[in-house]
């Protein structure tokens, strides 16, 4: 993938049509070949340099003046993204206290210094700027003769204070990287976890006694450090119970307020997804309308930004109740709205869903019609999406060709899938994709097999299924596909049944 392409396909487009405002903004240069670069790789789904090179500078292939176009919009494209990332962060504003300050003091003008340091202290206290606040009241010790100053012993009490708060924040960052690491290497050999023991074990290592430990903050963040690894370990079972202990806990404390509403929002939908991956359908429904109700109550800008969650793990629960037509619906009308605040991984992963509950419908064409809205190589989403996502968009795609009798297609699907994907699939938990590769082959080839007796042992001999509560939706999915040729019998109503069997 070309580098600068990389970086232009992280732009969503309301960024990508500022962009360009910017740079037609920039008066010094009348051809804007790198206005004309950046509309290119834009839209690019693999073209190579010459390609590209032969667009803007045809019948002239001016290899330096190419590769100056392409210096100059990387330029461009840094100063935009730095633009508007001070746009967007109140802390720059905050920020910009002590300079001012610091300006003054050097010009002497100490009574306007000591106003705006005063003021600096306060919004930096209001805001949480612990760093910022530090930096400030050193510059408030050094300037503290001034007949302006506070009194020094305050200053010196609150300052000792923050150092302290700031030495217990790196402990838990400590705490934070060695939990990430542990837990990786504890889930990759199959110990199953006692997440609050072993968080726990961990406060009591690096922070013995100290109350910070129980803060909000400090606990929302080790939750979402475990859940990147449940996340790519498959282990949903053994969260469940850590992240609702640790949730209510909070909220029995009084801890949520308007100032964190967007963290409660976050972790209501933590655990509507965990309990949604562990098939409690019904309690992820209750936490999606906890979760709604508190998008609802404070800033408009907390629902906006989880408006597409919420919609898409709503549709994933109708999709896994019989309900794959308000599944549809959701999504349809989801991707049909612009106004909704969305990432790429969003829509994409709408799109998938989307697809997939066409062909829980058995609206197979509409299915080869939406998977073609993803215009871009499978490299491409590798490196946006993960190759877990783009091995299941793979095998989506060549399940749903078998079932438009496209069989040749559809072999050729899988093969590339095992050509690129193999070293990805000989690592747990994703063996079973490659079990699944080999018998999908076998019924491409054969049709005829998948009811006969010695494929159903075939199938019983190859996969080791886990206790039902802690079976993987996702790998369930696929296994209702295979159970439902085996059976001749309609695939939705067989993956209802496999999801729901106790």
């Amino acid at each position: 993938m070309d580098k600068i392409g990389g970086i232009i396909s992280t732009l969503s487009k309301e960024d990508a049509a500022l962009f360009k405002q910017f740079v037609q903004n920039k008066k010094e240069i009348e051809q804007r070949k790198d206005l004309q670069l950046f509309e290119l790789l834009e839209v690019s789904s693999g073209e190579t340099n010459t390609d590209v090179l032969e667009k803007i500078y045809p019948g002239d292939a001016n290899i330096v003046a190419y590769h100056a176009t392409r210096k100059r919009l990387f330029k461009t494209l840094a100063q935009f993204i730095h633009t508007q990332t001070i746009l967007n962060d109140e802390r720059v504003e905050f920020s910009s206290y002590h300079s001012i300050c610091l300006h003054l003091f050097k010009n002497r003008q100490e009574e306007i210094a000591w106003h705006y340091l005063k003021k600096g202290l306060r919004l930096a206290n209001k805001n949480n700027l612990l760093d910022l606040e530090i930096s400030l009241y050193q510059l408030a010790i050094e300037e503290g003769n001034s007949e302006y100053a506070l009194d020094m012993n305050e200053m010196l009490v609150r300052y000792e204070a923050l150092v302290h708060v700031r030495h217990e924040e790196s402990q838990l960052q400590i705490i934070r990287q060695v939990a990430r690491h542990e837990l990786n290497q504890r889930l990759r050999k199959g110990v199953n976890l006692d997440f609050s023991a072993f968080i726990q074990n961990l406060n009591n290592r690096f922070l013995p006694n100290s109350p910070s430990v129980q803060s909000l903050h400090v606990i929302y963040s080790q939750v979402c450090i475990a859940r990147s690894i449940v996340l790519e370990k498959k282990e949903f079972y053994t969260f469940e119970k850590y992240i609702i202990d640790a949730y209510s806990k909070l909220l029995h404390s009084g801890v949520f307020k308007k100032e964190n509403n967007a963290i409660r929002i976050h972790f209501l939908y933590m655990i509507a997804h965990t309990c949604y991956r562990n098939k409690k359908f019904d309690l992820a429904r209750i936490y999606l309308d906890n979760m709604y109700q508190c998008m609802l109550d404070y800033k408009k800008s907390d629902f906006k930004k989880y408006e597409y969650k919420y919609a898409l793990l709503q549709a994933a629960v109708y999709s896994y109740t019989y309900a794959s037509d308000k599944a549809i619906a959701i999504i349809e009308k989801l991707l049909q709205e612009k106004h909704i605040q969305r990432s790429n991984e969003q829509y994409f992963n709408a799109l998938i869903n989307l697809g997939l509950n066409y062909f829980y419908s058995k609206n197979y064409s509409r299915t080869q019609r939406t998977f073609r809205n993803l215009q871009h190589t499978d490299s491409w989403f590798v490196k946006i999406m993960g190759q877990e996502w783009v091995l299941k968009k793979l095998l989506l795609e060549a399940i749903n060709l078998f079932e438009l009798e496209h069989t040749e297609l559809a072999l050729e699907k899988i093969k590339f899938v095992e050509q690129n994907f193999k070293a990805y699939m000989d690592r747990d938990p994703h063996k079973r994709a490659l079990h699944f590769i080999r018998l999908f082959k076998k019924i491409i080839q054969d049709p005829a097999i998948v009811s006969t007796k010695s494929f159903a042992e075939l199938v019983d001999n190859t996969f080791t299924f886990l206790p039902h509560e802690e079976e993987d939706l996702q790998a369930m999915t696929f296994y209702a596909w295979l159970k439902s040729k085996m059976v001749r019998r309609d695939f939705y109503e067989v993956l209802i049944e496999v999801v729901a069997a106790t």
